[in-house]
Formats: C-alpha cells, structure tokens, sequence
C-alpha cells in the first residue's frame, strides 16, 4: 500500500534525522511535517508541491540532501502572496518589510544563526531581497535553521544550508570572477563557526551543486513536451488568473505566456546547470540540449502567442476582452465534450515546405505530454495558423504582434495585415461557438 504525501513526509524527514544521529522527538516531528505538508500542498502550488520534494529523494537519498529537499522552497514568496502567516514571525527576526519591500534586518548582531545565514549566502544586513535574487531561498534556510537548531549539530545545519543555497537559480560568474561552487567554497573556508575542512568543504558544495542540478534538470530532458509539462505547472503559480478554468480572459493568458517568453529569452543556457569536482554531470551536454530546449520553447510560445493575437484582436473589434473560453470552447471534462472553435476550422493544410518531423509542427499538433487544468495539450488554432501560413508572412505577423501587444497598432490595423482567407476561416469557426458576438463577427468579416 503507498503512503500518503504527509505520512511520506514524516518518514523520510524522521529517517533522514535518525541517519544523522538526531531523531525528532514525535511531538516535535508530526507539527513541523504537517506544517510543511499544509504549506506545500496550497492551491497556489502547482509545481513547487509535495510532487517537487519527493522528486528529489529515493532510498539513496542522503539524508542532507533530503532536508534541503523538503525546506528549500517553504517559502515562495511570489507564490504565496507573501510570508505564510505561521512562519512569518520566524521570518521577521532576519527580515523587514518596507513598502511592500523586504531587506535583511541590520539590528540583530546577536543572533548567530542569521549570522551563519548571511555568511553562507554572502549577503550583508539592509541588502534588499528579491524573488530572483534570492529572498525565497534566504527565509526558506532561515526556516531550517531555526526549527531545527536545537536538533542537529551546526555542521549539519551547514550542509543543508549550502545546499539551499546553491538552489538559488540562473546565476553565472560573481563580480570576482568565481561560479556557485567556488564562491561557497570561499565563504565555507572563512566560516568560523564550525570551521568546515577542506574535505568537508569539497563535500558540501559538491553536494550542493548536485542538489541545485537536479532543481533544474526539466531543462535539459531529450523531450521538449516533458519539460513544458513543467512549465505549464508553473504559469497559474505567477498569473492567478490561470488558476480558474474557463474564466480567465484572452489577455490574461497572452499576458502570463508573454511574461514566461521573455523569461526563456532572458536567461542563460550556460547559466543553468554548474559544476563542481565531484560532481556527475556531462555540462557542455546538458546546456547544449538546455540551449536546444529553450529556443524550441520559445518558438512554441511565440506560436501560440501569435493564435492569441489573432483572437485579441478579434475581441476587441466585436465587443471587447472576453474569456477566452468564449471564443475557443469549453476544456473537455472526463466523459463530456463541448462544442469548440477547432470543430469548425478548416483542416490544417500541409505545405510542401513543413517537415511532418518538424519538432514545433508535432508540438503543436500533438502536444504536450500531459494535460494541464487550464489549457489543452495540443494547440489546434497555433496549428492552423503555423501550417497555413507562409514563414515569412508568419515572421512579419509576429513582429506586427509584438506592436499589438504593446499597444503602438490598433486591433484593425493588425487585423488588416493578415491574409484574407485565414483570418476568414477563424472568424467564421468563432462564429459558430460564440452567440453573443456572431453577428458582429460575421458583419466585421462580411460572412
């Protein structure tokens, strides 16, 4: 029989502890795991849940790496709208919030675990704290370390902690030139208490560095679709209007798809994964296939960024924003099937230059590995469009689009600019499907 996600959680902590020579007394255990089961089990959490610690441990697991698993992502601030109430009077003696701001408090001189914090971290009291830089990871240690002080030797608290550390993401050379591994090897060879050796320094950090792979390693899966499985876990975790199905309008989604484009567009492929002796890791493949993954990603969002644009603009010249479900249809429930816009296009045509291997043709036409609760895994109208249009009328719409969503062109004059029979073929499906605006639809288009 499997256990439960909060009995699972007792035992691996428990276990992990007892391997280290501290078990938890059973009064203290089951409070802190059901806390931390309660916090990562929120509706806000759709991919950093109970799913993302176990998919860390085994029973090879050590026990370090299990601790950092479970406390690394406690808290999420962007996530949670803030600190969750149980943690947050914890959490205020390291932080201060100053206009909707958090920094790192300059009066607590005395408290040796912020200390211990500050220094594995290499931050400085006052210094702002962001979601990228770092604020998520900081409290998610200093969590650590105060519940578990008076249970674990300082050392052991200093593993755990560098391997929260290295969890900090998408970070390249420091202003001095080092990576993530040998700026913590710097700062362990100057902790003063405990004192870390050299051996044991070479042991946390490459311990760490594994850990920090491992919270990254969708990046670099062979199947593109696997890792934008991922991916669409995380959209209602940044945009809560995904977070209803069926409600959220046609911007809410081109906003939130917009917002991760650029995000694989700013960071980094070589700034991904790190190395470190000791560590298992083949680097220079794995950012060759992160490298690989993130420009198919990109491609896929632009794709269907460009099918919202048509449907924005659509909406806007009929009546306004609306949810997008109005216009495309009802998500398919277990046992039911609804009328949808893809019912009444026109099949997507086959152009003598599309590859049927083409990676984006089958992503879109496919799909996804999974479904998600918001979106289907295939793309019927991002298909229609790929497939119908011509890539170079398909590049000169994507940068009139970019316009569109900027709000330097008008919806008619972008609508204006697409061929005739397409944009003709998708007003005639929304048509079908979309009562309130038939007329308009068809009286715009002259159907």
């Amino acid at each position: 029989m499997k256990a439960g996600n909060l009995h699972r959680l007792i035992h691996v902590v428990n276990k992990a502890l007892v391997e280290l020579g501290h078990p938890l007394p059973l009064p203290v255990l089951e409070p802190m795991c059901v806390i931390i089961h309660r916090i990562m089990s929120y509706q806000t959490r759709q991919f950093h849940s109970m799913r993302h610690i176990f998919g860390f441990i085994d029973d090879t697991t050590d026990a370090y790496t299990v601790l950092a698993a479970v406390f690394h992502d406690l808290v999420y601030f962007q996530v949670d709208d803030g600190i969750p109430p149980v943690f947050r009077e914890l959490c205020f003696a390291s932080v201060v919030m100053k206009e909707g701001q958090v920094y790192l408090r300059t009066d607590r001189s005395d408290d040796k675990l912020f200390a211990l914090a500050l220094h594995v971290f290499g931050f400085e009291g006052g210094r702002q704290l962001t979601p990228t830089t770092g604020l998520n990871e900081f409290l998610s240690a200093f969590l650590f370390l105060r519940m578990m002080e008076d249970y674990v030797s300082r050392t052991d608290l200093v593993a755990v902690t560098v391997c929260i550390e290295a969890s900090i993401p998408f970070r390249g050379l420091n202003s001095q030139g080092q990576d993530v591994g040998q700026a913590l090897a710097t700062r362990l060879a100057s902790l003063a208490n405990p004192v870390v050796s050299p051996a044991e320094s070479r042991t946390m950090v490459a311990r760490a560095i594994e850990f920090a792979n491992h919270d990254v390693q969708d990046f670099q899966l062979l199947e593109v679709g696997s890792f934008l499985n991922n991916t669409w876990r995380l959209l209602p975790e940044t945009n809560p209007s995904l977070r209803f199905p069926g409600t959220f309008t046609i911007r809410d989604y081109r906003v939130a798809l917009g917002k991760m484009l650029g995000f694989f567009r700013y960071i980094k492929a070589e700034n991904i994964f790190h190395s470190a002796p000791g560590v298992k890791l083949e680097f220079e493949a794995a950012t060759l296939r992160t490298r690989v993954n993130l420009k198919l990603a990109c491609d896929y969002m632009e794709a269907k960024l460009l099918g919202l644009s048509l449907l924005e603009a659509m909406a806007l010249v009929t009546g306004g924003d609306a949810p997008i479900s109005l216009f495309m249809g009802d998500l398919p429930q277990e046992g039911e099937s609804f009328d949808t816009m893809e019912k009444f296009l026109p099949p997507a045509p086959r152009p003598a230059w599309l590859d049927p291997a083409d990676a984006l043709f089958l992503l879109l036409s496919v799909g996804r590995q999974e479904d998600s609760k918001f979106d289907l895994k295939n793309s019927p109208l991002a298909t229609f469009l790929y497939c119908s249009l011509e890539p170079g009328q398909r590049a000169d719409l994507v940068r009139s689009m970019t316009q569109f969503f900027a709000g330097t062109m008008w919806a008619e004059p972008f609508l204006d600019l697409w061929p005739r029979n397409i944009r003709r073929a998708v007003f005639h499906a929304c048509a079908q499907i979309v009562p309130t605006r038939k007329a308009e639809l068809e009286r715009w288009e002259g159907l």
